[in-house]
């Protein structure tokens, strides 16, 4: 999320809300095209969190998007970057204090560490993060390759990218 961008995270977090914590036993949350317009309507391409989140109700709701999924060739790396990065972040005791006095960090933290990481990742990051990612990547790549909207995949480790 950028900076230019915080006044979105509210927007956001009350549609990762819908999709996770709406009560549905079924599963069946369905978007509207208007209601991600509210959020990203000036946007050319969306990527990272939320969207990852979001995806299959995204393409549902935009069904002439392409998609590209970028992932990481080893996961054991992206494991370590996230723990060492984002999840760094959501451990350190400053940051969570700072929280109640900025209301963009309490919103970047609210949306990533109590809404999107912990629904995401069905608990514990630290517990299920690879095998949900694995499986992310496949539901992402069956489904819209399915749809007819699948523009292609990139495998990414660090600044080296090179087409799969």
């Amino acid at each position: 999320m950028l900076d230019k961008n915080h006044h979105q995270k509210p927007m956001i977090s009350k549609l990762v809300r819908k999709e996770y914590a709406s009560g549905s036993k079924n599963g069946d949350v369905t978007f509207t095209a208007e209601e991600f317009d509210q959020v990203f309507g000036g946007y050319d391409a969306l990527t990272d969190m939320p969207i990852a989140v979001l995806a299959a109700e995204l393409v549902q709701a935009y069904p002439d998007a392409k998609v590209i999924l970028n992932r990481r060739k080893d996961i054991d790396a992206w494991y370590n970057s996230t723990i060492a990065t984002i999840m760094a972040q959501g451990d350190d005791r400053m940051n969570w204090f700072r929280s109640w006095f900025c209301a963009d960090l309490y919103w970047t933290r609210r949306l990533m560490f109590r809404e999107m990481m912990p629904w995401f990742y069905r608990g514990d990051f630290r517990a299920n993060g690879k095998w949900v990612y694995r499986e992310h990547c496949a539901m992402v790549r069956d489904w819209f390759q399915r749809n007819d909207c699948w523009s292609g995949e990139r495998r990414t480790d660090g600044r080296r990218c090179a087409s799969s």
